[in-house]
């Protein structure tokens, strides 16, 4: 083995892994940050999500202040919604970033709504 091509498996192997590390302090929630309108209930309300780490949003949704998180996946969601007296999992899809939709994966708590459609207040 060359000496060439042991410094460049190290360099390639140190890029490789710097860029672990910056992809692992991206933000998963950022699409949620700023203000959204729920546009499919009878009272439409304005929902603020504010960062509270590099890992989760609070929010005061139409069920009650909540914590958002990245989900372990159960039962297909990507996403995790707690609070007072409820966790409940929703598969989250923004159709662009502007527009997202909430489908209710799992639960412990009758308030969870079944489907969220929220759209970015301008």
């Amino acid at each position: 083995m060359s000496l060439k091509w042991k410094f460049s498996s190290i360099a390639v192997a140190l890029c490789v892994a710097t860029a672990g590390q910056a992809k692992g302090q991206s933000d998963p929630l950022e699409l949620f940050s700023g203000t959204w309108l729920s546009v499919d209930m009878q009272n439409s309300q304005h929902i603020t999500f504010t960062r509270a780490s590099l890992r989760s949003r609070e929010a005061n949704l139409p069920f009650g202040q909540s914590v958002i998180t990245v989900s372990d996946g159960t039962n297909g969601s990507n996403f995790k919604v707690s609070g007072t007296g409820f966790d409940c999992n929703y598969y989250v899809s923004f159709v662009n970033n502007r527009d997202m939709i909430w489908e209710w994966k799992s639960g412990n708590s009758p308030v969870c709504p079944r489907s969220l459609h929220l759209k970015k207040d301008p």
